[in-house]
């Protein structure tokens, strides 16, 4: 999907007492077009190992906290169809446990 096909106006139903709408700033917003500009055109499966990849050394370098996952979920998710939606929940989930 391309990020000019990104709906501002749907919302995502994930609940998160850690999702902090102050953390979600031009940053992150510029660092999620710029994810989003070099995975177009991927696979589906190519972006996922990626994000997780990613995360995972991330997560462990302590440079990727539970707020920061929640904010990327939660500017990701309207992106998504159905199941790629249940894929990233799961994804993300999987990450808060590391």
């Amino acid at each position: 999907m391309k990020f000019s096909q990104y709906n501002k106006k749907e919302k995502s139903n994930f609940k998160s007492e850690n999702f902090d709408k102050e953390r979600l700033d031009k940053n992150t917003e510029r660092l999620l077009k710029n994810f989003v500009k070099d995975y177009e055109g991927k696979s589906q499966q190519q972006i996922i190992d990626e994000i997780i990849k990613v995360a995972q050394k991330n997560r462990r370098e302590g440079k990727l906290s539970n707020a920061d996952l929640d904010n990327f979920y939660n500017m990701l998710y309207p992106m998504l169809n159905g199941s790629q939606k249940e894929q990233l929940t799961q994804i993300i989930d999987s990450l808060k446990k590391l």
